[in-house]
């Protein structure tokens, strides 16, 4: 994990870790829930000749500070402004979003359409908009607000460098495996409360129509048991330009087909 080297950029809350690799038009990548930036370090490595991506952690994950604060989709959607007022200044990116990161891309797509060349959607659910939080999640959460479970939880977290020294994967690169536990749980379940079930975020998706929409893409796979297939087409619906295309590997695709079908999208942008 070489391509993103990570420098901090003070917010009014804290430090928020951005990696950053390559040079060319600039990528901002936002990953999903329980990640960090560096699940694209593999787009780093790729691209670096072509284009520069820049995979900041969502405050609260990662190497970003963890502040006590309200981890709704205002607190992440200003973190990007100033990711991209950085990284752009007065530019425009493209932007790409895997999962729940999906979702903050196309938000923020909304909020700042002059500033978005390009958007791709990544299995990408679509907020469930007046179904609430599944009966899954919500026994999930009310375990974890027990304050048993977050003693467990902080504990868990303090040894999980050690437990996965060992751990080899196919599919995920020993630095986002390390990072998979590196948020709290209000960050947590703050920002998937916020962003995948508050009835109000289609009405701020509904921005979107501010944007010409194109070039867009809606990338999926037949195998992902985390994102429903009808979320495509909601997505689609959205975006009626949006290219859309299917490929193997279920959730994690980019990660195991080696980003192949969001490389030949970028390569094919004119930028």
């Amino acid at each position: 994990m070489t391509a993103l080297r990570g420098h901090s950029l003070q917010r009014p809350w804290g430090r928020l870790r951005v990696w950053s690799g390559g040079s060319g038009p600039v990528v901002v990548a936002v990953h999903g829930l329980g990640g960090s930036g560096r699940y694209f370090d593999g787009l780093a490595a790729l691209a670096r000749d072509r284009f520069t991506v820049v995979a900041p952690d969502l405050g609260g994950f990662g190497h970003s500070d963890k502040p006590a604060v309200d981890y709704g989709r205002r607190f992440h959607l200003d973190n990007l402004d100033a990711v991209v007022d950085e990284a752009a200044p007065g530019g425009r990116v493209v932007v790409v979003g895997h999962s729940l990161g999906g979702v903050l891309a196309a938000l923020w797509t909304a909020r700042r359409p002059e500033r978005v060349a390009a958007l791709a959607l990544v299995a990408t659910p679509f907020p469930a908009t007046g179904r609430g939080m599944p009966a899954a999640s919500r026994r999930t959460h009310a375990a974890d607000r027990r304050p048993g479970r977050r003693l467990v939880y902080g504990a868990l977290q303090a040894a999980w460098p050690v437990i996965t020294l060992p751990v080899r994967s196919r599919t995920f690169p020993r630095a986002v495996i390390a990072d998979y536990l590196r948020h709290t749980l209000p960050s947590y379940w703050g920002t998937a409360g916020a962003v995948l079930w508050d009835p109000s975020t289609e009405a701020e998706l509904a921005g979107l129509a501010a944007w010409p929409g194109s070039p867009a893409l809606i990338l999926t796979s037949p195998e992902d048991r985390s994102v429903a297939a009808a979320d495509a087409d909601r997505w689609a619906a959205l975006l009626p330009r949006a290219g859309r295309q299917g490929a193997a590997g279920g959730h994690q695709l980019l990660l195991r087909t080696r980003f192949a079908a969001l490389l030949a999208w970028l390569d094919r942008l004119a930028l």
